[in-house]
């Protein structure tokens, strides 16, 4: 399953110099989170579900991270979207 902040779906507009600067503070380079964090997938590359801001797949993202204040909180359970998907991806 790809990270739902990854997703073609998805449209994150990172404030990435913010993001960054916390992420380095953490011990990761830009890189990893270029990689990781920023890197859109490619819509004709992958299956992928509408937006689910309760998908297990995001990272928990402050407002601070993005020049429009969306976030992605913290989630421990696979939301009904995850299920439904995977139940699709993997019959």
């Amino acid at each position: 399953l790809l990270h739902e902040h990854q997703s073609p779906a998805k449209k994150v507009n990172w404030n990435k110099e913010e993001a960054l600067k916390v992420y380095a503070k953490e011990g990761y380079d830009e890189q990893w989170v270029e990689q990781n964090v920023f890197k859109e997938f490619d819509s004709s590359k992958t299956k992928y579900s509408s937006p689910d801001p309760d998908s297990i797949m995001a990272y928990a993202i402050p407002p601070e991270f993005t020049t429009d204040g969306q976030f992605f909180k913290r989630n421990s359970k696979l939301s009904k979207l995850d299920k439904e998907f995977i139940g699709k991806i993997y019959q």
